[in-house]
């Protein structure tokens, strides 16, 4: 796991960050302090990027987990800062000052696990129309190619297919749009095996379709038969 560690006091140089590169199932990616003059320390005892501007980071680098070192008082800043990119946070103890800042800490991480699956659903939603779109693509593009090698009735069903997956697409309902991606790649099946059937008894078993399908991530085993 890749960490950044947020302050370079003495408790840091000492026990935080030779602990995680030592762990063996962590590494120390980052030192992040608003002392440039610790900049030469940083490189030259533990040999890691070092920079002034967390924000930065947070931008630009990728980790997974922030381990935080700065004085007490500023730690609900930093966990305020660092909770909205969904990092996993450890913090030296005290974690806060006063219960104002310990409230104060909970509300920021509440909120950023309540984003974060919003992220997450946004994200998954994404993807699954990023598939349904290319895998449009990928049938036609194989219709075409087939040309008169595929009858127009086994044609007639993947079109319908690809119309239906076509309007889906245009809203936002992921689990409809995965059942109609579904239904394209069943309709799809019976054109890959006849192509394959057809390919094996011209050439003696060829080991593939000659892209005869779209790429659906599916392995076909000696009996015809596809499996996800």
């Amino acid at each position: 796991m890749r960490f950044i560690v947020v302050g370079c006091g003495n408790i840091a140089q000492r026990c935080s960050i030779p602990a995680l590169m030592n762990s063996g199932v962590t590494e120390v990616v980052c030192v992040v302090d608003t002392d440039e003059k610790k900049r030469e320390l940083v490189a030259e005892k533990f040999g890691v990027l070092f920079s002034v501007n967390l924000q930065e980071v947070l931008e630009t680098m990728e980790f997974e987990s922030v381990y935080i070192s700065t004085p007490n008082a500023i730690h609900v800043q930093i966990v305020e800062q660092v909770a909205k990119y969904h990092k996993n946070i450890l913090c030296e103890k005290p974690l806060a000052a006063n219960l104002e800042q310990g409230l104060a800490i909970e509300k920021a991480v509440k909120e950023a696990e309540k984003f974060a699956e919003e992220d997450k659903k946004q994200k998954e939603a994404v993807e699954v129309k990023n598939h349904a779109e290319n895998l449009i693509d990928q049938s036609e593009k194989s219709l075409s190619d087939l040309g008169d090698k595929v009858s127009e009735d086994d044609k007639n069903s993947v079109r319908a297919a690809i119309d239906k997956l076509k309007e889906t697409i245009k809203g936002d309902n992921a689990d409809a749009i995965k059942a109609d991606t579904e239904a394209l790649e069943k309709a799809f099946y019976p054109i890959a095996e006849k192509v394959y059937a057809e390919a094996q008894a011209a050439q003696g078993a060829g080991p593939d379709m000659g892209g005869a399908g779209p790429d659906m991530g599916s392995a076909q085993g000696t009996d015809g038969t596809y499996y996800s």
